[in-house]
């Protein structure tokens, strides 16, 4: 996926959710904002859940940025960090 593309993607749904889009940082092709997420590095997808960033869980499934919003935002809820 494009880089423009995502961050549009991004900051459409952001404002749907009320929320404000912090970029931290901006490579050719990273955007690094990890606290929890689904990337696929090295054509794996993969989870790197909210306990352990930094840990991968392989999957077969991609989300894009909506669902994956609207699981993070369930997620900080449950753990009443919103």
């Amino acid at each position: 996926m494009n880089i423009d593309l995502l961050l549009s993607e991004a900051q459409t749904v952001a404002s749907a959710f009320g929320l404000r889009l912090r970029i931290i940082d901006i490579t050719d092709n990273t955007i690094d904002l990890r606290l929890c997420g689904y990337d696929s590095e090295g054509g794996k997808t993969h989870i790197h859940p909210i306990d352990e960033p930094e840990s991968h869980i392989f999957t077969d499934k991609k989300v894009g940025v909506e669902e994956f919003t609207v699981k993070a935002l369930r997620l900080l809820e449950e753990r009443e960090m919103l």
